[in-house]
């Protein structure tokens, strides 16, 4: 019996986007198989706020605004457990920013010419649990101490919903770190090497597939 999985970010971003957390191959249980897309967007859900985490220091950015795009692997079988991809990822816009701290301000966007990949790990319950890999955000913000930009990049843990299309980011299976951080705005709240954790709490990004909407993945 297949059981039926999702249309896809995650993201996601910002979904950034959507958009994370390694899961190993080996939990890639079965054939997993994609009807729909060949392409995905996404938005933020409402009342969702993403927040940005800088587990070593303490440190928190929030955003309540998303968007995500990328691709799916349209196919009838895969023979691995990549099943799509993200290409752009934004948290905060231009007119709605991050707030960090020390009255800070910016946006966090995906680096230029990166792609994530979206790894399939389980399902149950209508759930699947999967990770983007090669996560990589810049986080730009701005306060009264002058400008701090930082690259965050790793895995990134999501899930997926088939009932409402949600793509949720999870701090269980994140592996981030930060990197290149430079600017005196900075001022020792984020360093190089700090554990970064990316949440979407309850909410998440909404994912709508193109031509096809919702993208069904399934798996034996």
């Amino acid at each position: 019996m297949r059981k039926q999985l999702v249309r896809l970010f995650v993201a996601t971003g910002t979904v950034a986007g959507a958009l994370a957390l390694a899961v190993p191959s080996a939990m890639a249980a079965g054939v997993w198989s994609v009807a729909g897309g060949l392409n995905w967007a996404s938005v933020q859900a409402a009342r969702t706020t993403f927040v940005l985490t800088d587990a070593t220091t303490g440190i928190a950015v929030t955003c309540t605004v998303a968007a995500g795009a990328g691709t799916v692997v349209n196919q009838v079988q895969l023979a691995n457990s990549t099943i799509g991809n993200v290409t752009s990822s934004s948290f905060g816009s231009a007119a709605t920013k991050c707030a960090g701290p020390l009255g800070s301000t910016g946006i966090i966007s995906q680096k230029a010419n990166t792609t994530g990949l979206i790894i399939a790990g389980a399902f149950a319950a209508g759930v699947t649990t999967a990770t983007i890999t090669g996560f990589d955000e810049i986080l730009s913000i701005n306060s009264i101490l002058g400008a701090c930009t930082a690259e965050i990049a790793g895995t990134a843990g999501i899930t997926y919903a088939n009932g409402n299309q949600l793509l949720q980011f999870t701090v269980a299976r994140d592996i981030l770190t930060s990197k290149a951080v430079a600017g005196a705005g900075c001022a020792g709240l984020i360093k190089n090497g700090d554990v970064i954790t990316f949440s979407s709490g309850a909410g998440g990004e909404t994912v709508v597939g193109a031509p096809n909407n919702p993208i069904i993945i399934t798996s034996p």
